[in-house]
């Protein structure tokens, strides 16, 4: 699917740094929706871990409402997450993972500073085509 947002080699739309922000040929969360979407999405996933948990029969009833899930397991589903809707929806990989690891340190920060870890939006970082990393490294030769 293609993105029909006008922006120029450092991704601004009318002076604001956003990549996909107002792009009418993509679906979004509405605005001020995103930490509660998110919620939403933990607390599905969770009860299908659970759920399944329960009903293969790994665990009682009583532990599936006791033990915390395994951090490793959901991790991994949610980096599988991430890169089927990624592939579904024509976005690089690189695009994702660069994007995502930039997002984590932010919250990471932020939770110590004693401020929320949760994100409305993250930025967005795109890979560089040949001509704008060619523009990047002369500029980096050129000391500017």
């Amino acid at each position: 699917m293609k993105s029909t947002a006008k922006h120029n080699a450092h991704g601004e739309i009318g002076g604001i740094k956003r990549v996909y922000g107002g792009d009418t040929g993509l679906i979004h969360v509405k605005d001020g929706h995103r930490v509660a979407t998110g919620r939403a999405l933990a607390s599905n996933l969770e009860n299908m871990i659970r759920e399944a948990a329960l009903s293969d029969g790994r665990n009682t009833s009583e532990e599936v409402n006791d033990l915390s899930l395994c951090p490793g397991c959901y991790m991994t589903v949610y980096l599988n997450a991430m890169v089927e809707t990624a592939k579904r929806n024509g976005q690089s990989l690189t695009e994702l993972s660069k994007t995502m690891a930039l997002a984590l340190e932010d919250a990471v920060l932020a939770e110590k500073l004693d401020q929320s870890p949760y994100a409305e939006h993250v930025q967005v970082q795109r890979p560089m085509d040949w001509h704008e990393a060619a523009m990047y490294y002369l500029g980096m030769e050129l000391g500017t």
